[in-house]
């Protein structure tokens, strides 16, 4: 009978630790499990500020892109406004050379 005892109360320490066990697992998983859901929703989040970023990007390039195309005629206009004034500087520098030589 004591011996009977003695293994009901070794059995009883065991099932104890099994479900102690089996609670210290199942709060793991639901550990886990919220671990993942957050992972799901900074993920998502993450890849909304991606799609958002890559649209801005993409607006971005097709500004730079306008405003590169327009420069190229505007530096042209540009270098032809600085020969045309360097042009009139001349002329006007030989101008005042024939009025002081006529003097």
């Amino acid at each position: 009978v004591e011996e009977r005892e003695e293994a009901q109360g070794a059995l009883a320490v065991e099932i104890e630790q099994a479900r102690a066990g089996t609670l210290e697992a199942e709060a793991s998983v639901a550990d886990s499990q919220r671990e993942e859901e957050q992972i799901k929703k900074d993920t998502t989040r993450l890849r909304r500020d991606l799609s958002a970023a890559e649209e801005r990007l993409a607006v971005a390039q097709r500004t730079h892109r306008e405003l590169s195309a327009g420069l190229g005629p505007t530096l042209a206009e540009l270098a032809r406004a600085r020969a045309e004034h360097r042009s009139e500087i001349a002329a006007e520098s030989e101008l005042e050379l024939l009025c002081v030589d006529t003097k």
